[in-house]
């Protein structure tokens, strides 16, 4: 059972580490995540399903665009892959735990500020923005069974 996790997480890490690709790309540029859809940054062409797929669709189509044949960038892949390694990392170390989870987003938040960083020497504030309401969030729920409501108060 726990192979089967594994796999599962580990995918699961791939293919949020394809979003968060978009996220670091895109969040900077001021552009929107949900539209327009992928495309080629050379010939405009949309990405299909086929073309989305972590790590497999950069491999099969040898890290070229389908339609025009221009190199695609390897950071994709590369944000891809080491999110889906770090959350099989950080599921073999703590488990489906708290630390895991926690562990976890720390490691998507450490993917699109890295692709970020990369592309344009920028960290998006909206990105960090989410990285202490999340970490206020994550402190709360933690300390809440253990202090009980007085953790809000101080």
């Amino acid at each position: 059972m726990t192979t089967f996790i594994a796999i599962y997480i580990t995918l699961l890490g791939l293919t949020l580490g394809s979003f968060l690709n978009v996220v670091g790309l895109r969040i900077p540029a001021g552009e929107s995540l949900l539209h327009p859809p992928s495309k080629c940054p050379k010939c405009r062409a949309r990405l299909k399903t086929m073309d989305l797929i972590p790590v497999l669709s950069y491999l099969l189509a040898r890290g070229k665009c389908r339609h025009c044949g221009t190199r695609v960038s390897p950071v994709y892949p590369f944000g891809e892959a080491i999110t889906g390694v770090l959350f099989l990392v950080m599921y073999l170390k703590f488990g489906l735990t708290f630390e895991g989870v926690t562990g976890m987003l720390l490691v998507c938040l450490s993917v699109a500020i890295t692709v970020s960083d990369i592309r344009y020497m920028l960290i998006p504030d909206k990105v960090l923005l989410f990285l202490h309401h999340s970490s206020c969030f994550w402190f709360l729920l933690w300390q809440m069974p253990h202090y009980g409501i007085t953790c809000l108060v101080l």
